[in-house]
Order: structure tokens, then sequence, then C-alpha cells
């Protein structure tokens, strides 16, 4: 008989873990001559690793939360723009007054109700220069202020 810590244990009884044991608690297994032991092969434990934040995972985070702002960024100033377009629409944009739009010669052209100012857009302007060449002066005034603003 051999003595392990203090207990006597024949020499046909080895010591083994018992796998689903925790490691303090010992279990004596019996040889038996038609089945032998498996081989003892040193138990691997699984290393349970803490909660780390990866490099890759905080830039992955970092580009899509700026991603997202910068698409929020964007509608706000898209939304911005279009507010600030429909309250400016058929303003003069001399004075701020609205505008009112009239028939001049088949052509559409908008004037001021304040400051009495007219005002036309590119193609008005166009099909005022289409029409033939009037004799008196103040039209070829504005036949040449017209073809230098449009060229």
């Amino acid at each position: 008989m051999r003595s392990y810590a203090g207990t006597a244990i024949a020499s046909r009884v080895s010591l083994r873990r018992h796998p689903a044991a925790c490691p303090s608690q010992i279990r004596a297994v019996t040889r038996c001559a038609s089945r032998p032991l498996p081989p003892l092969r040193p138990r691997r434990r699984r290393r349970r690793r803490a909660m780390t934040h990866n490099k890759n995972e905080d830039e992955y985070f970092a580009r899509r939360d700026a991603e997202l702002l910068r698409q929020q960024r964007a509608a706000a100033r898209k939304s911005a723009v279009e507010a600030e377009r429909k309250t400016h629409y058929m303003k003069c944009p001399k004075c701020g007054y609205d505008l009112i739009t009239g028939d001049w010669d088949g052509v559409k052209i908008e004037q001021c109700t304040n400051c009495h100012g007219v005002w036309a857009d590119a193609a008005e302007v166009e099909a005022l220069l289409k029409r033939p060449t009037p004799p008196n002066i103040l039209a070829r005034v504005f036949r040449a202020v017209a073809k230098g603003v449009t060229r």
C-alpha cells in the first residue's frame, strides 16, 4: 500500500480527476486488466477573455457615426436651403416685396409692387431679343444691355 496525502490507497488504484468535477475533487478509479485507462493528457484550460475593445471595432463605429452625422447634416442643410428658397420665391431682389407677373408684348415679366422695378428671367430676355429691332433709342439700349448680360 501507498500513502497519498495521509490516505492509504491500494496499488491497483490510480488517482484521476473526474472530468465533470471541479479541480479540487479527486476520484479514485480502479484499473481493470481487460479495459485499461486511457492515457493521461494535460487538461487545457479555456481562458475567458475579458471584454476588451478592439481597435478595428472602435474605428468601424467611429466611421459609421461620422457617416451618419454627415448624412444628418446634409439633410438639415438641404431642408434649410429649400425653406430659404420658398421664402424668397417671387420677392423683389432690391426691396424684398412681392413681385407680380405681367404680360408685355407676349413676354411675361415680373414687376415689384413697392419700388416698381422690372425683373426678367434669361428665357424672357432671349424672347425679347428675338423680336425685330424697334427704331427707338431706349429699345436699342435695352437690347445692348440684355445681350451683354446673356452672353
